[in-house]
């Protein structure tokens, strides 16, 4: 669950596999939650040819697919298969319409959060853009798997939007 309110529900599912290479994301749907089609989303990996086809927000996409392309969703997953592998990865490329945006990650710290289901002790990574005023932070829980319990973004010192850890089922 998000915790802001927003007029529209975003919805995103990517299908992947994780290899001992890493996170191979296999395909990446989702929609606005409206009935328009201006914010669909409908993308193959192909690791065969090397490519990812689609169309991407009304963009068709044709683009050589390289090992660290992730998309919105499926990087959160990478991010925290490195993790788990005692690794913190320094850049991801994500799909952004017909092209790929690099993000570097960095370790900022350790925190204990505050969740539904008690304390948990927390270590915040970063990931930001070149020349990009915004920051993705990710509060991951070493001991639960490196499950991310808070994903904030920030613009310059203010907050555009934040998500919180409600539950967890294994």
């Amino acid at each position: 669950r998000c915790g802001i309110s927003l007029p529209q529900r975003p919805r995103t599912v990517s299908v992947l596999r994780v290899t001992p290479q890493g996170v191979q994301p296999l395909s990446y749907k989702g929609d606005d939650g409206t009935s328009s089609n201006k914010r669909s989303i409908d993308i193959k990996y192909d690791w065969q040819t090397h490519r990812v086809t689609g169309v991407y927000e009304q963009t068709q996409v044709d683009l050589p697919l390289t090992p660290d392309v992730q998309d919105d969703s499926s990087v959160q997953v990478a991010l925290m298969a490195s993790l788990l592998h005692g690794q913190t990865p320094d850049h991801f490329s994500v799909l952004d319409k017909n092209s790929v945006r690099e993000y570097r990650y960095a370790r900022e710290g350790e925190e204990t959060v505050k969740t539904p289901f008690g304390d948990v002790k927390a270590v915040i990574y970063s990931s930001r853009r070149a020349n990009s005023p915004r920051v993705n932070r990710y509060w991951c829980a070493p001991e639960r798997g490196f499950i991310p319990l808070r994903v904030q973004q920030n613009k310059d010192k203010d907050v555009e939007w934040a998500m919180e850890i409600q539950s967890l089922t294994r």
